[in-house]
């Protein structure tokens, strides 16, 4: 599936697990496509669309973004899952909109005891910020 999803140069921009379902097979279906785009890579779109709390930095800041946001928002939702809570917070939106900015994130303590050190990799790299903000 991400092998077209890139091909047709389409991004769902709002990837949660609200919009992830499972078939009786297991399989993971993406769903809610009502805000997703085509984009041409030499021109990066700057709107914002979709949960604030999968947002990716690049959204955020308006600096312009390309399919990238997806993996963040992917990266977001596996943490999510793994830990039971969200990496970034925030009491409004905000506050969480400065927290995604500017802050690492964090892994809780144990998180090197829970995953696999490729597991750990993979959630680090899908949530690696893509812009600078100075």
């Amino acid at each position: 599936m991400l092998y077209s999803y890139a091909y047709f140069y389409l991004f769902n921009r709002d990837i949660k697990p609200d919009n992830l379902l499972l078939d009786a097979s297991g399989h993971v279906h993406l769903t809610d496509f009502n805000i997703a785009v085509r984009f041409d890579p030499a021109r990066p779109l700057k709107s914002i669309a979709g949960s604030m709390a999968y947002m990716a930095p690049e959204m955020l800041m308006k600096q312009g973004y390309t399919n990238s946001i997806d993996y963040w928002s992917l990266g977001v939702v596996f943490y999510e899952l793994i830990f039971g809570k969200r990496p970034f917070r925030g009491k409004n939106n905000d506050m969480l909109t400065m927290s995604i900015v500017n802050e690492e994130g964090y892994f809780p303590s144990n998180a090197e005891a829970v995953l696999s050190g490729q597991c750990l990799d993979v959630m680090k790299g899908v949530r690696t910020k893509l812009v600078s903000y100075s």
